[in-house]
């Protein structure tokens, strides 16, 4: 193993090697770091309280909504004025949160037409801001609606992971 050895030439290239893959190893972890701190990755669970902008009526409407994350999945329940509970799937990626559900709707109320029940698709999009809010859009059947934002009312803070 002599030319491994300081002083001789494979050892001087042997030694450059080391201090080249070193350094690379050094920056690729410093470069792997900041794009992890770059990213905002929250625990959403808990209860929020949804400000829904409606143009149509020119109002607010407010009502919470129950998160529970597991993974990159969502488990959202709605409360309607009514009480009822409505279920909702969705996905978190990033910053990114998503959740939709279907309602029966009765369709055409026109005057002289018969009524017919369909099924109408929600779908909630949003971000979650570094302030720990989310804002976002509402779409019925893949149309863009009104917006929202939403506030964390438990007593959980959102924070990151």
């Amino acid at each position: 193993m002599k030319a491994l050895q300081p002083g001789t030439c494979v050892g001087k290239v042997f030694l450059e090697l080391l201090i080249v893959a070193g350094l690379w190893a050094c920056a690729s972890s410093q470069q792997s770091f900041q794009t992890q701190s770059d990213r905002i990755a929250f625990s959403i669970n808990g209860t929020w309280e949804i400000t829904q902008s409606n143009p149509l009526v020119g109002r607010k409407i407010t009502y919470q909504v129950k998160i529970i994350q597991e993974g990159d999945k969502l488990f959202v329940t709605l409360k309607k004025p009514t009480g009822e509970d409505v279920p909702a799937e969705g996905t978190i990626k990033g910053q990114n949160v998503e959740w939709r559900f279907s309602y029966e709707s009765m369709g055409d109320l026109s005057l002289g037409k018969q009524p017919k029940p369909e099924t109408r698709n929600v779908q909630y999009r949003g971000k979650i801001s570094k302030d720990g809010t989310m804002r976002g859009n509402i779409f019925l059947q893949d149309r863009k609606g009104s917006s929202w934002t939403a506030q964390k009312i438990s007593k959980q803070e959102c924070s990151p992971f």
